[in-house]
């Protein structure tokens, strides 16, 4: 049971990781929308860095307990 878990918290942390350079990737190529809308891309940008710092969080917890 808790090795799916761990799985499904892996998969979880690679889709956040592609989005986020996904993110990253148009920020640099579009730096000028960026600036126009910066505060918007820095909110999405942290809920993405949070949600990647629980998952491997949660991922490191399961792998321990395991």
């Amino acid at each position: 049971m808790e090795n799916k878990r761990v799985k499904n918290l892996i998969k979880v942390n690679i889709i956040i990781g592609i989005i986020t350079v996904i993110e990253v990737v148009y920020v640099i190529s579009h730096f000028k929308l960026y600036l126009a809308n910066a505060l918007a891309i820095d909110i999405l940008s942290i809920v993405l860095g949070m949600s990647f710092a629980a998952t491997m969080f949660l991922w490191v917890v399961g792998i321990t307990k395991n």
